[in-house]
């Protein structure tokens, strides 16, 4: 699976965002359902289009970091997702052309 979803997510911390918005669902407030992207997929991904390649240039540039947080993002920006992640929310939202809009601000 290369998304999970908040419901599955119990007992297992995936970041202080999603820790606090099961939190909030936990003590009765309403959280619209979700889903992250485990590190193990999104380092796959990373590796299928090859973005690893760029990493030795920006950690050995003298560039300030938030720069090559930019740079990084603006590739990863670039690449398409990877198709089992769009035929997986396709098939959780049951609309073509929903995932595409759902990770514009993938990175």
């Amino acid at each position: 699976m290369h998304i999970m979803w908040f419901s599955e997510l119990d007992g297992i911390s995936r970041g202080e965002r999603i820790d606090l918005l099961k939190l909030a669902a936990k003590q009765g407030l309403k959280v619209p359902e979700g889903f992250v992207v485990p590190d193990e997929s999104f380092r796959a991904f990373i590796h299928e289009s090859r973005l690893h390649e760029h990493l030795p240039f920006l950690f050995s540039s003298a560039e300030s970091p938030a720069f090559k947080a930019r740079s990084m993002q603006g590739y990863v920006m670039q690449e398409s997702l990877p198709k089992v992640f769009i035929e997986e929310l396709q098939d959780a939202f049951g609309v073509v052309g929903v995932a595409e809009a759902l990770l514009i601000r993938r990175a």
